[in-house]
């Protein structure tokens, strides 16, 4: 039985793909500032020149504390505002935080004095009239 010949490792072969990302301060200041002003994931990878599962994976703390610092001051605007005095930010605030929801309003609708509406079946007027309109339409058909 012939052994199969295995090939020698060549010492110089050129190395497929690219080479490993290598996070530096520069780079993990710059994804932390990207984040924290609302870019994506996807972007802030495109513009680091890395895909983003490698983003994640070399940055993972920096994406998720400049989220946190985002938020938290997102937050902090909205309730500045509501303290002063801005309508929306308090509404914002009472629904989304405090619970509160506004009630459907419920409309009753009644007929003279308080009776119940009258509704009058016009089904026999609707009759006449289609009767009437297919009519002169056969009318203006014969000329």
């Amino acid at each position: 039985m012939a052994s199969k010949k295995v090939p020698e490792i060549i010492e110089d072969a050129p190395v497929m793909g690219r080479p490993p990302h290598v996070p530096t301060e520069d780079t993990r200041q710059r994804v932390k500032n990207m984040v924290w002003s609302g870019f994506t994931l996807d972007k802030v990878a495109g513009l680091i020149g890395i895909s983003e599962g490698t983003l994640v994976k070399y940055y993972r703390h920096e994406i998720d504390e400049a989220n946190g610092f985002m938020m938290a001051n997102i937050g902090q605007s909205i309730y500045q505002k509501a303290l002063n005095g801005d309508t929306t930010a308090m509404i914002f605030i009472a629904k989304t935080r405090l619970g509160w929801r506004e009630k459907p309003t419920e409309i009753e609708l009644s007929g003279k004095d308080g009776a119940a509406i009258a509704i009058e079946d016009k089904s026999a007027l609707t009759t006449k009239l289609m009767a009437a309109v297919a009519a002169m339409k056969k009318s203006e058909d014969k000329q």
